[in-house]
């Protein structure tokens, strides 16, 4: 099966090594040796075997795998299982599946940067195995962002697709990486103050949307006191500080690994006028949003 998605348009010819399949279309040995594989697990419950090692999985659930792991998935388990294949230059033109895997090749601030969203493709220990436990609301998170991508790759609505379904992918990537780097964001952290890990996981989801303190304290039956003396004492940082914190971080990896205009980037990441974000992007950065792409830029 052919693993990217070719332009429809005849006066532009190309393919994005990027797809999407839905449930009905997965196969486990999709992507063998030719993509790395995100794989998200909406039903289900049961083992899977990883290069012959069984791994327990409680949907909803996310396994992501590189291009070389064998997945052996027993059909008896009830598995919904969407898939996103991709090669490592939908992250970074100049990598391959050889030199992402050599630090000493990855020398440019960019390429360094870039490799974050692939430390939970590659990397494997005692405590990681490839799979991320998700909340309800990062998993409807991940089905949106999967939507999203898969109607900018089957629809290509106008020019922008090729940017757009990225920047869709780069943000799920993003959100992945931030399950990987911290388990309290995503859920998966059986010890942590459940409310911070609720409220976290709600704005690593929403952060896109209009949220206020008033809102969040309503929506988990809480006061501003106690949401702000256990957030901090858990965070480090207030609410506030917290999402804006998501908030720019996505603004710099969008304004960074894409050319979307920025009244988009605007808009996608929760801000309802440019000059506040101008300003907040600036105090948080130290360059306004043009300067910061001009000087980050990876394309």
């Amino acid at each position: 099966m052919e693993l990217h998605t070719e332009n429809r348009s005849p006066e532009r010819v190309f393919a994005m090594d990027m797809r999407y399949l839905k449930p009905q279309e997965f196969s486990e040995e999709t992507g063998l040796g030719q993509s790395f594989r995100f794989l998200f697990f909406e039903k289900g419950n049961g083992s899977v075997c990883i290069d012959g090692k069984p791994v327990s999985v409680i949907s909803p659930a996310c396994l992501l795998l590189h291009e070389r792991e064998v997945l052996e998935v027993s059909p008896d388990k009830g598995f919904r299982i969407h898939g996103l294949f991709f090669s490592p230059s939908i992250i970074n033109s100049s990598f391959n599946f050889e030199n992402v895997r050599d630090a000493s090749s990855v020398t440019e601030q960019s390429q360094i940067l870039d490799l974050y969203f692939l430390r939970g493709f590659l990397e494997r220990g005692e405590k990681y195995i490839g799979v991320l436990l998700t909340g309800p609301g990062t998993a409807l998170k991940i089905l949106e962002l999967l939507r999203n991508i898969n109607d900018e790759l089957t629809l290509q609505r106008d020019g922008f697709w090729p940017c757009r379904s990225r920047s869709f992918f780069l943000e799920l990537m993003n959100l992945l990486g931030s399950l990987v780097q911290n388990p309290l964001a995503g859920g998966s952290l059986p010890g942590s103050d459940e409310l911070v890990r609720s409220v976290m996981e709600y704005i690593n989801c929403h952060y896109h949307e209009k949220i206020t303190i008033g809102e969040i304290t309503g929506f988990f039956g809480t006061n501003r006191t106690t949401l702000s003396e256990r957030f901090m004492k858990s965070a480090g940082m207030s609410v506030i500080s917290y999402l804006s914190k998501i908030r720019i971080n996505m603004a710099c990896l969008l304004l960074r690994d894409t050319a979307l205009p920025v009244a988009e980037i605007v808009y996608r990441t929760g801000y309802e006028d440019a000059a506040h974000f101008g300003r907040v992007f600036k105090k948080e950065t130290g360059l306004s949003p043009s300067a910061y792409r001009e000087k980050n830029s990876a394309l």
